[in-house]
This record gives structure tokens, C-alpha cells and sequence, in this order.
């Protein structure tokens, strides 16, 4: 099972277009998330399933493959995941993510990534975040943004409290930080750049993509820079043998600075 912990970009694709999941597959995306919930119609559910089925038996040589089910209090959600048994998965995303409906997930089983994207599941991510086998939170911005009725500008500001709140939530919880949701201006790389350095200024570790064509930039936003690199280097020296606060570059450094640092060292 690959680890979803490295994963800065997640590629949704729908189970429709054999085609298209394989090219998804062998995309440069970190993780690729096969779609049987909002880009299946009802009446290409089982099919998608099939499709699935037929995908998902073996691992995928580089980066993980994840499926995102429908709703767990949903007849086609029930059915997804008894379809999903035996396959080679990484992970499920989970959409509509709220306490309640997680607890009928079975104790063990994929990681799941729960997919925040209503206002009820905003104020309860915590919770959520808190449930056995929750590894990540992501931020399901079109459905959020959608139900509070508000249609985000260029720098997203509208749905600014949301993203913090989501990055706060599972950091409290004790898993990664979240995954933002994709930038639908398919094509405009400079509305995708900005959206994605703004996501990881907030704490977010990874970003949702809808076309292959977003992965480059996501990549290159998420990845290190040199000097990112060099100053959690200095950090960790400072560490090494301290028994408490140091200073590096005439900043103050403890701990939970510290333990950043290796985390941009680990990758």
C-alpha cells in the first residue's frame, strides 16, 4: 500500500472513461482519486463500478490510487464499498464528511480521506478528523461555497475561514495537513499558482487537481524550495543537543519549530 504521508497532489478522474483512468494512472499525479460519486450519473453507477473493478486490481506502480465512494447513508455509497473489497486501494475518499455517517465504516480498512464540504461538516471536522482511520481532511470548496451562497473572487477570501479552520481542526487531531480543494479555472496557471501558494501559506499540504495539466505547478508550489531546505537544516544542527529554545538567523527556534523542520527534511 503506497503512503498517502508524501502526496501533494490528488487527480480525481471519473469512472466512466477507461481511457481516462488509465492516462490518470500513469499521470505524474502523487495520488489519483477514481470518481464514482458527483461525475457518475445514476444510471452509470454500476458500470463505474465494473470499470473499478477492473482498474484497481493491481497497484499502481508509482504513487497511490484512492476511490472517492458515495455518501455512506447512500444506497450506492453501500454498494461502492462492498465493490471496493479485495481491490488494491490506498485510500477512500469520503464525500459529505460529518461524525455521524463515518461510523459505519468498519474499524479497519483504507485510509480514508474525508471530504469537508458542508457547513455542518466544517464546524464538526475536528470530530472528523478524530474518527478511526481518517488520515486527511479535504476541503470540498465548490460544495461549501455552493451551500453558504457565496462565489469565491480571485484570492478566495470568501472561503478564507473554512481553509483555516480545516488546517487547525486536523492539526489539533493529530493527522497531516489538510488537502485544498481544486482550482476550477482549468487552463488559467496563474489563478491555479495563486490559489496553491495561498493553501500552503495557510497549512494546507497538498491540493485536489481536476485536469493532468495542474499537476506541474501544484508540484512546484508544494515542493521545497532550496532555501526552505537550507534553513531546516540550520534548524535541525541549532537542535542537535539543546535542551531547550535556540536561536537560528536571530529567530527564536523550540520545538514545534523544530519538528517542522524535519518534516520539510523528510519531504
Amino acid at each position: 500500500m503506497a503512503s498517502l504521508d508524501g502526496a501533494r497532489s490528488y487527480l480525481f478522474v471519473p469512472a466512466t472513461d477507461a481511457h481516462r483512468v488509465d492516462k490518470a494512472l500513469a499521470s505524474a499525479a502523487h495520488a489519483v482519486v477514481v470518481d464514482l460519486e458527483d461525475a457518475v450519473a445514476e444510471e452509470g453507477k454500476v458500470q463505474a463500478r465494473k470499470l473499478i473493478a477492473a482498474r484497481l486490481r493491481m497497484p499502481r506502480p508509482r504513487g497511490a490510487q484512492l476511490v472517492r465512494i458515495n455518501g455512506l447513508d447512500t444506497a450506492h455509497g453501500r454498494a461502492d464499498l462492498q465493490a471496493l473489497d479485495g481491490l488494491a486501494l490506498d485510500g477512500i475518499v469520503v464525500p459529505k464528511a460529518e461524525p455521524q455517517p463515518l461510523q459505519a465504516l468498519a474499524p479497519s480498512g483504507p485510509p480514508v480521506v474525508a471530504l469537508v464540504e458542508t457547513a455542518t461538516g466544517l464546524r464538526r471536522a475536528f470530530e472528523t478528523a478524530s474518527r478511526p482511520r481518517v488520515t486527511a481532511l479535504m476541503l470540498g470548496n465548490v460544495d461549501l461555497a455552493a451551500q453558504l451562497g457565496v462565489t469565491p473572487g480571485p484570492d478566495q477570501r470568501e472561503l478564507l475561514h473554512a481553509r483555516s479552520t480545516l488546517v487547525v481542526d486536523a492539526i489539533a487531531a493529530g493527522i497531516r495537513g489538510p488537502i485544498d480543494g481544486p482550482c476550477t479555472a482549468i487552463g488559467d496557471e496563474e489563478a491555479l499558482r495563486r490559489e496553491t501558494v495561498a493553501a500552503k501559506a495557510l497549512g494546507f499540504a497538498a491540493k485536489a487537481c481536476i485536469h493532468p495539466n495542474q499537476l506541474a505547478t501544484v508540484h512546484d508550489v508544494f515542493t521545497p524550495t532550496d532555501d526552505e531546505l537550507a534553513w531546516a537544516r540550520r534548524v535541525v544542527a541549532a537542535a542537535e543537543g539543546s535542551r531547550g529554545a535556540v536561536a537560528v538567523d536571530g529567530q527564536m527556534v523550540d520545538a514545534p519549530v523544530v519538528a517542522r523542520a524535519r518534516r520539510l527534511l523528510a519531504g
